[in-house]
């Protein structure tokens, strides 16, 4: 009887520890973050170092000299002959 009762507490024992490390080793369900889709444009770019050398370049001279009141044009447009550029402030 008491070989009994010691395998019996023994198999209790080993049932509770067996269902404590099952409990203990259950993991939750890993859950991820998602998107929902959509459309748009890929804009593609490279990022790259050196110099940018023109094909021509064109230098611009006045025929009088004085000081530049206004410029009509943003730098690198295409002007073309007789376009205005700048006005200039004759100074004596």
């Amino acid at each position: 009887m008491k070989k009994t009762i010691i395998f019996g507490a023994l198999g209790v024992a080993l049932i509770a520890v067996l269902a404590w490390f099952g409990a203990k080793n259950s993991k939750s369900p890993i859950e991820y973050e998602t998107e929902n889709p959509f459309k748009t444009n890929i804009v593609r770019k490279t990022v790259a170092t050196g110099k940018v050398i023109p094909l021509e370049e064109v230098e611009i001279k006045p025929k009088v000299s004085g000081i530049i009141d206004n410029i009509y044009v943003e730098e690198g447009a295409k002007v073309k002959v007789g376009d205005l550029i700048a006005t200039i402030r004759v100074v004596p």
